[in-house]
This record gives C-alpha cells, sequence and structure tokens, in this order.
C-alpha cells in the first residue's frame, strides 16, 4: 500500500462513479491460533446485500500463513463474490490488498470495504423522513431566517432521489 491508496481505494470501489457510498466491515485478533477463514467469516456482513458492484478484501498480519491466503485469492474471491452477490457487468469485482506489517498489537485483522445496494436502503428512508419534515415545515423557520429558500431543498432532495435511484439500478 502506497501514497495513491485513497486514488486506488476509489478506482477499485466505484466502478460505477454514481455511486460512492461504502460500507466497511472489520475483525481482528491478537490470538495466532485464529484462521484467517475464521477472520473472513466473522467479517463478512450477516444479511447479503441485494447487489455489490465492487469491494476490497484488506488482510494484514505479521506471519507465514499470509502467504498461504495469498496464494488462495481466487477460491477467497470467489467466496466473497458469492456471500456479496456481485454485479454481473463489473469483470473485477473484487481487489485484494495484502500488507505483513500488523496492525498495532493485532496479530492478523480482515477488512472489507463493499459498495453494496444497502447504501440505497438507508438513503431512502433518510430521505423520506427528511422529506415528510420538509414538507409539514418542521425547522424551515431557521433556515428561511438566512436566506436559504425552499428551492434549495427542493434541488437537494432531487439529487438524492438520483443517488437513490443509481443504487437501485446496481
Amino acid at each position: 500500500m502506497g501514497c495513491f491508496e485513497p486514488l486506488d481505494m476509489m478506482r477499485s470501489l466505484c466502478p460505477d462513479p454514481s455511486t460512492k457510498f461504502i460500507t466497511p466491515h472489520h475483525t481482528d485478533s491478537s490470538r495466532s491460533t485464529t484462521t484467517w477463514e475464521q477472520l473472513i467469516t466473522s467479517c463478512t456482513h450477516p444479511t447479503p446485500p441485494t447487489h455489490t458492484s465492487s469491494l476490497i478484501f484488506i488482510a494484514r498480519g505479521n506471519n507465514s500463513n499470509m502467504d498461504t491466503l495469498m496464494k488462495n485469492t481466487k477460491s477467497v474471491g470467489n467466496k466473497l463474490k458469492r456471500i456479496y452477490n456481485t454485479v454481473a457487468w463489473n469483470p473485477f469485482p473484487v481487489d485484494f490488498w495484502f500488507s505483513k506489517e500488523p496492525h498495532f498489537q493485532e496479530k492478523k485483522c480482515v477488512s472489507i470495504l463493499a459498495n453494496t445496494s444497502q447504501a440505497g436502503d438507508y438513503m431512502r428512508s433518510v430521505h423520506e423522513n427528511a422529506k415528510m419534515m420538509f414538507d409539514e415545515k418542521a425547522y424551515l423557520h431557521w433556515y428561511q431566517k438566512y436566506n436559504c429558500e425552499e428551492t434549495v431543498f427542493r434541488e437537494a432532495f432531487e439529487n438524492v432521489k438520483t443517488i437513490i435511484d443509481n443504487y437501485y439500478r446496481m
């Protein structure tokens, strides 16, 4: 992992520029007896997302078992594609990042960053609640006091609706 890490992360996680909300999952172990398989299982989300456009699998550890994990990326990738229900249009939905540098006091850790359609579900509920409050004119007097017009809110609701639609198109 180098100085281009944030750009590489955006490239991997956002193959569709209209969907940029990422869900993180992380697990670690300070015991050397914990297997990579156990960490992967505990890191995967218990409720599978409807669709995942892409994900990054990050493993950090300071032991020789890392080499075994690095050699098995195909089987780990297939497992992650199945669990995360990756989209068919992305030919490379899983990216792997490895580091043999330990993460704080942990012997091993696994992080999964995923661009899933679950972001659309969350945004939809926030959008509905905010729209309901707007329709009831809740708190609008505070915004109007500082010359924020209702058109700004209407445009924002349309923009968020477009983002939600993009996630449901995934």
